[in-house]
């Protein structure tokens, strides 16, 4: 007999993930790694200024909970973060337009981030 567990009691918490800014980019391949590549994942909270939408065209076999928000809107980040285990931040004001609002940049890359 020994003093080390068994298989059987040896279980892996599976995980809820925010995921901010999913719509973006980086959000879009993230969720995709995510529904396709980790098994430790069983749940997914996609929160983003826009809709999210499957552009990728990737599984969505995990469940997925939609939130659209403002990211500097503290009661809409906390009740995306209900229930959640793992926030992998993504959101940020971009912009290639030369008249971008150097407030609302400031406001979302620096001081929310």
């Amino acid at each position: 007999m020994n003093d080390y567990p068994s298989l059987q009691s040896l279980t892996i918490n599976k995980i809820s993930v925010l995921v901010t800014g999913s719509s973006g980019f980086l959000g879009q391949h993230i969720i995709k790694l995510l529904q396709e590549q980790d098994d430790s994942v069983s749940s997914i909270v996609c929160f983003d200024k826009r809709p999210y939408r499957n552009n990728l065209g990737h599984k969505m076999d995990k469940p997925m909970k939609y939130i659209t928000g403002d990211i500097r809107d503290e009661k809409v980040v906390t009740t995306a973060m209900e229930g959640v285990d793992c926030i992998i931040h993504c959101a940020a004001e971009t912009s290639i337009d030369l008249k971008a609002d150097e407030k609302t940049l400031y406001s979302v890359n620096v001081e929310v981030s």
